[in-house]
């Protein structure tokens, strides 16, 4: 009798615990969709608002820049007598900054060494005659990065990069220079030896092509998906 019992209960207990088994796996399969989901589009938000800070750091640092130096009549009489002082002294308290004279040779200032965002203005004579061209750039480095995770907001453990030529070129030290390729959708990449979601958004093209990129390590993802699945199991 007591073997019966004993087999009664155990079959009642395997009963009661299938649909639990069933239904946690169908729970943490909706939870990964879900935290998948919601990382998505945290790292999509965030790259919108990266991008736009950027785009308003070219204007205001670049664009402004250059068209002011291009009507300021200072500027003007130093590129046409080729007053190098004078041009020397401007870009002392300037964004990065190179003149040339209308022939093309570097006045004052230096050209930018990595990727950068360019912005010229031509400087003429009152007769029509080029007399200088002025470039200011926004340099694609840390110090940019920086100020684009302030403004994302972006979470802890999410972090933004740089990529150029499919090789990471601003970031964290231990990243720089390890090959990632993105485009299109998110997806999960590997990077420093970790698997982290990523979405990515164009900044730089032409000669110099240039992707902003939002990332997010999986092991959070994962961590995150755990705790909700072990809600669920403790509540059934």
């Amino acid at each position: 009798m007591g073997s019966f019992k004993l087999r009664l209960v155990t079959y009642f207990l395997l009963l009661s615990l299938l649909p639990v088994v069933a239904a946690s796996w169908a729970f943490g399969e909706v939870a990964t969709r879900g935290e998948l989901g919601n990382t998505d589009s945290r790292l999509s938000a965030a790259l919108r608002v990266g991008v736009a800070e950027y785009a308003q750091r070219v204007n205001e640092d670049a664009t402004k820049t250059a068209r002011s130096l291009a009507r300021a009549t200072t500027v003007q009489r130093a590129l046409r007598d080729r007053n190098r002082a004078a041009l020397v002294r401007l870009v002392r308290n300037l964004p990065p900054t190179a003149f040339y004279s209308g022939q093309g040779e570097l006045l004052a200032g230096e050209e930018p060494t990595g990727l950068a965002a360019e912005r010229k203005a031509t400087v003429s004579a009152p007769g029509g005659a080029v007399i200088g061209l002025i470039v200011v750039w926004l340099p694609l480095d840390d110090a940019l990065l920086r100020r684009l995770r302030t403004t994302a907001g972006l979470e802890r453990g999410d972090r933004f990069l740089l990529t150029g030529g499919s090789r990471v070129v601003a970031g964290p030290a231990d990243l720089v220079g390890e090959p990632l390729s993105t485009g299109g959708r998110p997806r999960y990449v590997e990077l420093g030896g970790a698997t982290h979601r990523a979405a990515s958004a164009a900044i730089l093209a032409g000669e110099q092509q240039a992707r902003l990129v939002a990332l997010a390590p999986k092991t959070e993802m994962d961590a995150a998906v755990n705790g909700l699945r072990e809600r669920f199991l403790l509540v059934a």
